[in-house]
């Protein structure tokens, strides 16, 4: 019996992939990570395939991260070229990622794939496509395994790259690096190659060249039982992860206490996470935690990253901003005109005499933000003009009849510190006038359907 073709078993592999995770069921268009390497050349060879006759729109975007010089623009030409050559729709973006990680104190390599996947959502929603797929293999997903255990990690980082996330997509998960070479070279594929790969300085670069060849000599099959191993591991973090879903630092310590570790773990990090605005906890705050609720201690405060710390007293058990580390809120105050006027923290809409929903801003904007409020207000009611600032607890405000802080405003609504920093407050010369979602100052409220000296507000959130 004649053995399959490199193509033939890669494209087996990808399509069992693509089927198990639903990857393309309903996708109306594709954007595709595309550097021209070996890995993403096959993945666009196969998917270009795949589109064709489909109702699929496929894309490749390539991103130069200003790091190589001369190099990566020779990247970027070959694969205008190549798309060119092929009849494949083409985009590309620069950055420059050295700039950026001196700013931001992280590495290249964290900065450049923060870079990517920023530059990939922008151009996601820029063509009005609903998925992006990245040549991610097995070698990367072991590779992926090894860093995470090597840096300390729990099952999320044991169980390696998923398959899918949100609206990105990883076809090539099952297929190895050399079969996607092979593939590129049965395919008459040309690709190029990324110096700094070979750069073992780079902590992926060291596991790729001097780790996984070892690990191949011991076991040929190890990325593929890295694959299973982190299905299963998902599987199950998945099964646990719905458990603790029904538990929460409302039900009391002495509930949780009684919870095994793999449960009251995962409780704290959604919480915490969820409090904190998407900051994580590590086992090195985890644990003590764990061991703080269980206690007999009547009261205890544990700080935590983010400057909040967790608090027990007695049976109640809640995060709060740590009162002993003053933090430092960014300060704006950005005038206020007709139009969209975008601020640190959202976006908001100012339009005079306009009662109805003005379409075309609703519509792109809730494809930015995940939320708006709206206030209709009388106009002849506003002091000078309108400027929008972060709440200052001080400040005071007019509600139902009584001069209120704007700290005693918060307070009953008993917001999280990440809802706080969420909001605004839109002043005129007279002080406050409205906080989205919170309150507006009396005498100052109209109704959508009066005709005259009507302002419409809208702030967009996410």
């Amino acid at each position: 019996m004649r053995d399959k073709s490199v193509s033939a078993a890669v494209g087996e592999k990808i399509c069992r992939c693509v089927l198990e995770h639903k990857m393309l069921d309903g996708a109306s268009g594709v954007l595709v990570g595309f550097s021209g390497g070996a890995d993403s050349t096959a993945l666009l060879h196969w998917l270009s395939g795949f589109c064709a006759g489909r109702p699929i729109r496929l894309v490749a975007m390539h991103i130069n991260h200003g790091i190589r010089g001369e190099e990566a623009e020779r990247d970027e030409r070959f694969c205008r070229s190549f798309c060119e050559s092929r009849g494949i729709e083409f985009v590309s973006k620069k950055a420059d990622v050295p700039a950026l990680a001196a700013r931001s104190g992280k590495s290249l390599e964290e900065e450049a794939r923060n870079v990517r996947y920023g530059l990939f959502s922008e151009a996601l929603r820029e063509l009005g496509l609903d998925r992006i797929a990245t040549a991610h293999n097995a070698d990367d997903n072991l590779e992926t395994v090894i860093f995470n255990l090597v840096r300390g990690t729990g099952a999320a980082g044991m169980a390696g790259i998923p398959p899918v996330r949100g609206n990105i997509i990883r076809p090539l998960l099952y297929c190895e690096k050399e079969e996607l070479v092979a593939y590129c070279r049965e395919n008459g594929l040309d690709f190029v190659t990324d110096s700094t790969n070979s750069d073992t300085s780079y902590t992926r670069n060291f596991i790729r060249h001097e780790i996984l060849p070892r690990l191949r000599q011991i076991n040929p099959a190890a990325a593929q039982n890295a694959l299973r191993m982190c299905r299963a591991v998902r599987m199950d973090d998945g099964t646990l992860c719905g458990l603790a879903a029904e538990y929460s630092l409302s039900c009391g310590r002495k509930r949780l206490s009684e919870l095994p570790s793999s449960l009251l773990s995962r409780v704290l990090a959604r919480e915490f996470e969820e409090f904190s605005g998407g900051l994580t906890l590590e086992a090195a705050h985890i644990e003590p935690a764990e061991e703080l609720i269980r206690s007999q201690r009547a009261y205890f405060a544990l700080s935590l990253p983010g400057k909040i710390r967790l608090v027990g007293d007695r049976d109640a058990l809640y995060f709060e901003p740590d009162p002993r580390a003053a933090i430092k809120r960014e300060h704006f105050s950005v005038i206020l005109s007709p139009g969209i006027n975008i601020l640190p923290r959202g976006a908001l809409l100012l339009l005079p005499n306009c009662a109805a929903e003005p379409a075309e801003y609703i519509k792109e904007y809730k494809n930015i933000y995940k939320f708006f409020k709206k206030a209709f207000l009388h106009s002849d009611k506003i002091n000078g003009v309108l400027f929008a600032e972060p709440p200052r607890g001080s400040a005071r405000m007019r509600v139902r009849g009584m001069s209120r802080t704007i700290k005693n405003l918060l307070g009953e609504r008993k917001l999280t510190m990440a809802e706080r920093e969420k909001l605004i407050m839109v002043c005129d010369g007279g002080g406050p006038v409205w906080i989205p979602g919170i309150a507006t100052r009396d005498g100052c409220e109209a109704q959508p359907g009066e005709a005259e000296n009507l302002l419409t507000l809208y702030y967009f959130y996410s």
